[in-house]
């Protein structure tokens, strides 16, 4: 079963909810990410510096692989609804040793840092890295990763309660959740956001390859979170 197929009728076969934002990441011609989540407005992707498209990986599929050398990135423009609960998946396999302090994502909202997000590899390419900037103030909390071997990322982020959990592959035992006293929100809105970039603007990129990166706009349980983790 291909994995197109799978992401498409995922929420029949294995009672995954159906994502907000969803970038299959598994074209296999052109420049354009396309999105194919629940949200009216859609937010298709540009492919910046051809990121090489994978057919068949042994673990993730069809996929692309981001070129650290080349800076390849996606560049997803502004997404603008403000959401006060998300989480985030993204399954990748960083292949890149010299990925150490390179993001995987990251968005930069306007106005004093509130509501800046990012997912960085940070340490050697051992640890995974989610940070929040809002007002005078950054968060972090990280989860171990190894280079070649698929990884699913959950973060679940709560700006009600203002707390991040991460899941680094075990969707039943949170890695480390994190407390923040600021106001950012996942989409404060307007921002930019970007896969690949290690900020807005900037032309260092992490190496990587990835098939999948959905935005929810809820706190998974933890039967979504392993649906999710099973269909991505």
């Amino acid at each position: 079963m291909s994995g197109a197929y799978y992401a498409a009728a995922g929420s029949l076969i294995s009672g995954a909810p159906p994502a907000y934002i969803e970038w299959l990441l598994n074209e296999q011609s052109g420049t354009t990410a396309f999105d194919t989540g629940t949200n009216p407005t859609t937010y298709d992707g540009t492919y910046t510096n051809t990121p090489t498209q994978i057919s068949g990986d042994a673990d993730l599929g069809d996929c692309i692989e981001m070129s650290r050398a080349t800076t390849d990135a996606i560049n997803f423009g502004v997404i603008t609804p403000s959401l006060t609960l998300a989480t985030y998946a993204i399954a990748f396999k960083s292949n890149d040793a010299s990925n150490s302090g390179e993001s995987l994502w990251h968005t930069n909202a306007a106005g004093s840092n509130s509501g800046d997000s990012g997912f960085t590899i940070t340490t050697s390419s051992t640890v995974a890295s989610f940070f929040i900037q809002s007002t005078s103030e950054s968060k972090s909390i990280t989860g171990a990763i190894t280079n070649n071997t698929k990884h699913v990322i959950l973060v679940a982020w709560n700006s009600t309660a203002k707390s991040i959990t991460i899941y680094v592959d075990d969707m039943t035992t949170a890695t480390a959740t994190t407390t923040y006293a600021g106001t950012g929100v996942p989409f404060a809105g307007p921002e930019a956001f970007t896969l690949g970039d290690t900020a807005a603007g900037n032309t260092i990129c992490a190496g990587f390859r990835a098939n999948n990166f959905r935005i929810y706009d809820s706190i998974l349980s933890l039967a979504d979170r392993n649906a999710v983790k099973a269909i991505t």
